[in-house]
Order: structure tokens, then sequence, then C-alpha cells
């Protein structure tokens, strides 16, 4: 079988979930009928409404129950090359490197999870399609960005585990801000906060000191906090507000 369609509500999540699955990896928001001309072509969307990993929820019939199962849905399929398209016959030297590009620069400004998929039989088959991979590397490399890279067993171990992480018991002082973080994932959690014109002095953790960046972006400066697994008490002092 080359590909399937999903059927009915939540039932194939429930049947992979209680076969001991944890995600899938299929979703695609294409939809040509097999002999269309851009059948399998080259695609950047959110046709399933978000770039993030999401979990399926029953209907009314099982009490509207969240599934421990996760769509990690495909937002860039075969960017970079043409040897996708042109049903039935392969086009192996078109490359378009520039695709890879935009939705780079968008999930650094958006913090999105973007998946990239590419059939394992291209890479191998085509080299322009092993050098539209290549690309998205050496973008990332001369563009400066923080990236972090994941195969889909990690998103999946590192989703479930932020959606288990805790940030409670918040305390407002004149001059501080105080709570709680409870995290299992072993790389940490970031925590971010939208300063509104305040000034950071400095910041905490379980009253040691520990590193911060303040970037402005989405209305003005938001300060990002990495903090480690666990549970710990992070203390931000801030200035007067100007």
């Amino acid at each position: 079988m080359n590909a399937c369609n999903w059927q009915g509500w939540s039932e194939p999540a429930r049947w992979m979930a209680n076969s001991g699955g944890k995600a899938d990896n299929t979703f695609f928001g294409g939809g040509q009928p097999g002999n269309h001309p851009l059948y399998n072509s080259s695609f950047f969307g959110f046709g399933f409404g978000t770039s993030y990993p999401f979990y399926f929820y029953e209907d009314f019939r099982y009490e509207n129950r969240c599934l421990d199962y996760i769509e990690e849905p495909i937002i860039c399929y075969e960017l970079g090359h043409r040897g996708s398209i042109g049903y039935p016959d392969i086009d192996k030297e078109t490359k378009v490197l520039e695709e890879v590009y935009l939705p780079i620069d968008m999930a650094v400004k958006y913090h999105f999870v973007m998946n990239f998929f590419y059939h394992p039989v291209y890479i191998v088959n085509y080299p322009v399609c092993k050098e539209a991979i290549e690309e998205i590397l050496k973008y990332i490399e001369w563009k400066g960005y923080s990236v972090a890279h994941m195969g889909n067993d990690q998103v999946c171990e590192w989703w479930n585990a932020r959606s288990h992480t805790k940030v409670e018991n918040l305390t407002i002082n004149k001059d501080s801000l105080c709570y709680k973080t409870v995290c299992d994932y072993s790389s940490g959690i970031i925590i971010k906060m939208y300063l509104n014109g305040r000034r950071v002095s400095k910041v905490v953790c379980d009253d040691q000191p520990i590193q911060y960046q303040i970037k402005n972006e989405f209305m003005g400066e938001w300060i990002y906090i990495t903090i480690p697994t666990g549970e710990h008490i992070l203390k931000i002092h801030l200035n007067k507000q100007v």
C-alpha cells in the first residue's frame, strides 16, 4: 500500500494507542486525486490548523476524553526539489532550494515546530533531494539560528513531557514575581514572560542566580529563562515600570 486515508473520528488513534503506539506522522495537507498533475507535489502549509503536535480527543460517546496519542502534522513536504512532482514521471534534476528558507524563517520567528518530511527512497536515489536537506542545515547555520533538531520519536517524548509541565503558585509583588515550576523533561523548560515595559534586575532559581535572555518581539520585550528539570522556585526581580 502506498498511502491510506484516516477514516472515522478518533478510532484509528484509539486503535494505535491501544496497540502501544504513541504518535502518528502522516497528516498531510495535500489532497489532490491520484491522477492530478500535481499529485504528491511539494507542499508547505498548515492544512490541519497548526504546526504543533496535538492530541486526539474522543467524542461524547467516550466522554470527550483525551487520548494518549499525538499527531505530528507534516508542514513541509519534499521542499527544495521536484523529485515528487510529475506523476507518473519523476523529475530527478530540478532543484528549488529557496523553498526551504521561508518555513525556517517562520519557525524561528514564531517558535513553530516545523516538520520537514522527505521519503527515504528520494534521499537515496535523488541527489537533489539530499541537497535540499543539506540546504536546510546550511541556511540555519548561515542565519545563525538556534534550532533544536529532533526526530519524530524525540518530538513525541518532548511534547508529552511538555504537556505535563506546570507553572503554578504565582506570587506577584511590587518588585518581583515568584512561582513554582515543575518539569519532567531531561533538558528542562523555557519560561517566557512579557515584561510590559519593566526592567529585570536579576533572576534566581532556588535562590541561585540563573542566566536569562531578553528578546524584542511580539509587542515588546520578553524574557526567556531556561529552568532545569524537576521542581524549582523561580524569582524574577524587577525594577520600577518605565
